[in-house]
């Protein structure tokens, strides 16, 4: 763990990737999150889980500190967390780690003018930056295994760091702003900037936010963060509320066949009118490879979003029969109502696979008044 300080002692604790880093016991995680929580202001996580296969959810001691630390560090206003989002084109929905938590941000890479063609996609991810890329190596770093001796590197492990310099400014100029201020700031300080992918195409929710699966809300333009920071006013009250689906669906699907099943919110479910985070919580039966499982989320908007994708190493690692029960976090619905009927698909991209949905259910974030200006 290291310690940057930067102007007005704004501090960021850093926990880069080593193999002990991989191997931490919950403990150490909790532990390594709250490390002098009394002078740090931003902690910055580039390291994670192995992104290929299984599910990787947090430990009750990382996730108490994440909670501890959101409601009482930086005298109340909440200890930011930034977290790099993965590589390798690695689906972090599903190995999301601490990123499923709504206290979480995470940082996709980008090379200049394009998206990353080794970087991870998800609806986890919140904002992107520069990371090097293959063609211009433009960041170096001391690491432990080249003794400290300049090396470049790439990837979202070195965005990570970079979006949090960024915040840091944030705070610099407004140090009263809250770790909700933070996200609602990012999220409209991002943007497309031209860049293209021609996999994944830029789309826009329903409350006018455009949003990418592999960059997030999109690049995070230093000035228009540090600009809106000046000037911004506390966001309203947080709400939140969790509505449950239909206990054993049952309803079994193979072939080309598509699973749906669907939640109603109200009024009386819900008082909120505008979504933040939204977490789904799911319970999935499967004849064979795990991996092979895809899932979708339909907002009441009509906002598409893919929370589970095909996992080739997953499927291999996991061929026989089985269920998982994991809660993805989706961020790419900000702004939006939650007020309608929510459909989530399910089916198997193997035509021989059944998959079945024993039950699932909709933790929902937001607010009952419009937070900040559109």
């Amino acid at each position: 763990m290291n310690f940057v300080v930067l102007y007005d002692e704004i501090s960021i604790g850093l926990l880069g990737e080593t193999q002990e880093s991989i191997d931490l016991s919950d403990a150490q995680v909790g532990r390594a999150l709250g490390h002098y929580s009394s002078d740090v202001s931003i902690y910055v996580n580039s390291w994670g889980p192995d992104t290929t296969s299984d599910f990787h959810p947090a430990g009750s001691l990382a996730k108490t500190a994440l909670v501890s630390l959101a409601t009482n560090g930086r005298q109340g206003n909440g200890s930011i967390f930034v977290f790099a989002a993965g590589n390798g084109g690695s689906d972090s929905n599903a190995n999301a780690y601490l990123q499923s938590s709504i206290y979480a941000i995470s940082v996709a890479s980008v090379e200049f003018d394009e998206v990353s063609p080794s970087a991870g996609f998800g609806a986890n991810i919140m904002t992107s930056a520069y990371g090097g890329g293959v063609h211009y190596k433009a960041l170096k770093s001391t690491v432990p295994y080249d003794e400290c001796s300049e090396t470049a590197g790439v990837g979202s492990s070195f965005a990570a760091p970079v979006a949090a310099g960024v915040i840091a400014l944030m705070l610099e100029a407004n140090n009263g702003l809250t770790w909700r201020d933070v996200q609602h700031i990012i999220i409209r300080g991002s943007n497309a900037r031209g860049f293209k992918d021609e996999e994944t195409k830029w789309r826009r929710n329903k409350y006018g936010f455009m949003f990418n699966r592999k960059m997030g809300f999109g690049l995070l333009d230093a000035k228009e963060v540090v600009g809106l920071a000046k000037k911004w006013k506390t966001v309203p009250e947080q709400i939140s509320c969790t509505v449950l689906g239909p206990i054993g669906v049952n309803k079994n699907v193979t072939g080309e066949a598509l699973g749906k099943s669907a939640i109603r919110v109200g009024l009386k479910d819900c008082g909120m009118k505008f979504l933040e985070h939204v977490l789904v919580t799911v319970n999935v039966r499967y004849s064979a490879f795990r991996g092979t499982v895809e899932l979708e989320l339909i907002s009441p908007a009509g906002t598409r979003i893919q929370v589970q994708n095909e996992r080739y190493n997953d499927a291999v690692a996991s061929p026989e029969e089985g269920s998982f029960e994991y809660t993805y976090k989706v961020l790419h619905l900000w702004g939006e109502s939650p007020q309608g009927l929510w459909k989530l698909m399910y089916k198997s991209v193997n035509p021989f696979v059944e998959v079945g949905l024993d039950s699932w259910s909709l933790e929902l974030y937001g607010t009952k008044k419009s937070p900040g200006p559109k």
